[in-house]
């Protein structure tokens, strides 16, 4: 890989503008540059998410994939899970993808989660979203959609690890700093005091 062109960003950084594959690589082009999320799944394919929809290239070909493409679709995370499944939160709702085949196995069209932040798993293997405007939601496999987690707090839930010895989440939140969510209870615990 490598970058041609630099173009300032803000006041002394520079970032790529434009990208030029190997020899013998063609071009790849996305229908938008605005890309807010991106990751790599088991079989080394590249996924981006972008404000008008998802797409993956193959680092090998430099080939690349429409998955899900719409002139309003935001994408705003990406997650590949246990089962090697592609969970994207998107403007139009969750989807769960068959990368092996690029088959839609769910689609949640619930809104709420549009401000989705992230998407996680937990040793369980349930699936968690992190959303900037309501705090996270959680995947009922039985009745295949996601439902709002218990969230006494006004800030929304960024940012999400795992805590398996106290059965929760460590959140990182837009106003409340950091709070422990118990997942068996649904109670926050604001300001964890320093040892």
């Amino acid at each position: 890989m490598v970058w041609h062109d630099w173009r300032r960003a803000l006041p002394g950084q520079w970032i790529p503008s434009r990208y030029i594959p190997p020899k013998g690589a063609s071009y790849v082009f996305l229908a938008n540059n605005n890309v807010n999320c991106v990751t790599e799944d088991n079989l080394g394919r590249i996924w981006f998410g972008t404000e008008k929809g998802l797409y993956r290239i193959n680092k090998n070909t430099f080939s690349l994939t429409e998955i899900l493409t719409s002139r309003n679709m935001g994408i705003t995370a990406l997650y590949q899970d246990s089962k090697h499944h592609i969970w994207v939160a998107s403007s139009k709702g969750v989807y769960c993808i068959d990368p092996t085949h690029d088959r839609i196995l769910i689609h949640d069209k619930n809104q709420a989660i549009s401000s989705a932040s992230q998407i996680t798993e937990d040793h369980l293997n349930r699936i968690w979203i992190a959303t900037r405007d309501g705090g996270p939601y959680i995947y009922l496999k039985e009745k295949k959609k996601f439902k709002k987690a218990p969230w006494s707090i006004t800030s929304g839930a960024i940012r999400m690890i795992e805590d398996k010895q106290q059965s929760g989440f460590w959140i990182a939140t837009w106003g409340d700093g950091i709070v422990f969510y118990d997942t068996n209870s649904g109670e926050i615990t604001r300001n964890p005091q320093t040892a």
